[in-house]
Protein backbone atom coordinates (compact mmCIF):
# COMPACT_ATOMS: atom_id res chain seq x y z
CA UNK A 1 0.00 0.00 0.00
CA UNK A 2 1.41 3.48 -1.29
CA UNK A 3 -1.65 5.31 -0.85
CA UNK A 4 -4.16 6.02 1.67
CA UNK A 5 -7.73 7.61 1.08
CA UNK A 6 -8.74 10.63 3.85
CA UNK A 7 -11.68 12.28 3.95
CA UNK A 8 -11.86 16.47 4.39
CA UNK A 9 -15.01 17.92 4.29
CA UNK A 10 -16.78 16.39 0.90
CA UNK A 11 -13.69 15.84 -0.84
CA UNK A 12 -11.22 12.38 -0.26
CA UNK A 13 -7.66 13.01 -0.69
CA UNK A 14 -5.32 10.44 -1.77
CA UNK A 15 -1.90 10.87 0.97
CA UNK A 16 1.31 9.26 -0.37
CA UNK A 17 2.50 7.20 2.33
CA UNK A 18 6.13 8.16 1.87
CA UNK A 19 5.41 11.99 2.47
CA UNK A 20 3.76 11.21 6.41
CA UNK A 21 5.83 12.22 9.01
CA UNK A 22 4.33 10.79 11.78
CA UNK A 23 0.37 9.10 12.86
CA UNK A 24 -1.02 9.41 15.97
CA UNK A 25 -4.02 7.23 18.10
CA UNK A 26 -6.26 10.26 19.66
CA UNK A 27 -9.10 6.97 20.77
CA UNK A 28 -11.11 5.74 17.24
CA UNK A 29 -9.58 7.77 15.37
CA UNK A 30 -5.59 8.51 13.58
CA UNK A 31 -4.10 11.51 12.98
CA UNK A 32 -2.15 11.67 10.13
CA UNK A 33 0.86 14.43 10.36
CA UNK A 34 2.19 15.55 6.68
CA UNK A 35 4.61 18.40 6.82
CA UNK A 36 2.72 21.11 8.55
CA UNK A 37 -1.19 19.60 7.74
CA UNK A 38 -2.47 17.31 9.54
CA UNK A 39 -5.93 14.70 8.60
CA UNK A 40 -8.40 12.55 10.77
CA UNK A 41 -9.03 9.38 9.71
CA UNK A 42 -11.70 6.41 11.38
CA UNK A 43 -9.31 3.71 12.06
CA UNK A 44 -7.39 1.70 14.69
CA UNK A 45 -3.86 2.67 15.35
CA UNK A 46 -3.17 -1.16 15.02
CA UNK A 47 -5.02 -2.25 11.86
CA UNK A 48 -2.97 0.98 10.35
CA UNK A 49 0.13 -0.54 11.24
CA UNK A 50 -0.70 -3.79 9.65
CA UNK A 51 -1.07 -1.68 6.01
CA UNK A 52 2.85 0.07 6.56
CA UNK A 53 5.93 -1.18 5.17
CA UNK A 54 7.47 -2.17 8.59
CA UNK A 55 11.16 -1.52 7.38
CA UNK A 56 10.06 2.58 7.23
CA UNK A 57 7.57 3.40 9.56
CA UNK A 58 8.26 1.83 13.51
CA UNK A 59 5.83 2.22 16.13
CA UNK A 60 7.68 4.63 19.18
CA UNK A 61 4.95 4.37 21.80
CA UNK A 62 1.57 2.83 22.38
CA UNK A 63 -0.17 5.49 20.65
CA UNK A 64 2.32 7.03 17.83
CA UNK A 65 3.88 5.53 14.45
CA UNK A 66 6.82 7.11 12.95
CA UNK A 67 8.35 7.13 9.61
CA UNK A 68 11.51 6.46 10.08
CA UNK A 69 12.64 8.91 6.65
CA UNK A 70 11.63 11.86 9.12
CA UNK A 71 13.96 11.09 12.17
CA UNK A 72 16.28 14.12 12.65
CA UNK A 73 17.48 13.04 15.82
CA UNK A 74 16.93 11.41 19.31
CA UNK A 75 17.89 12.66 22.75
CA UNK A 76 18.11 11.59 25.82
CA UNK A 77 17.29 13.89 29.10
CA UNK A 78 18.65 13.57 32.26
CA UNK A 79 16.08 10.97 33.62
CA UNK A 80 17.17 8.68 30.92
CA UNK A 81 13.89 9.22 28.70
CA UNK A 82 14.27 9.08 25.18
CA UNK A 83 12.63 11.52 22.60
CA UNK A 84 12.34 11.27 19.06
CA UNK A 85 13.11 14.69 16.89
CA UNK A 86 11.90 14.98 13.51
CA UNK A 87 12.50 16.94 10.46
CA UNK A 88 9.49 19.34 11.25
CA UNK A 89 11.19 19.67 14.94
CA UNK A 90 8.29 17.85 16.56
CA UNK A 91 9.10 15.95 19.37
CA UNK A 92 7.65 12.30 19.97
CA UNK A 93 8.19 10.32 23.66
CA UNK A 94 10.37 7.06 22.95
CA UNK A 95 8.87 4.14 25.25
CA UNK A 96 11.07 1.88 26.47
CA UNK A 97 9.26 -1.33 25.12
CA UNK A 98 9.43 -0.13 21.74
CA UNK A 99 13.26 0.83 21.32
CA UNK A 100 14.51 -2.52 20.29
CA UNK A 101 12.34 -2.32 16.95
CA UNK A 102 13.57 0.93 16.26
CA UNK A 103 16.85 0.39 16.75
CA UNK A 104 16.83 -3.06 14.69
CA UNK A 105 15.66 -0.90 11.75
CA UNK A 106 18.49 1.77 12.49
CA UNK A 107 21.55 -0.45 12.44
CA UNK A 108 20.51 -2.79 9.75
Amino acid sequence: MNYMLVKLGKELIMLNLNEIDWVKSEGKYLRIHKGEKSYLKRQSLNSFEDYLDTDRFVRVNRSAIVNINRIKKIERNDKYNYFILLHNNQTLSWSRSYRRKLLDIMMA
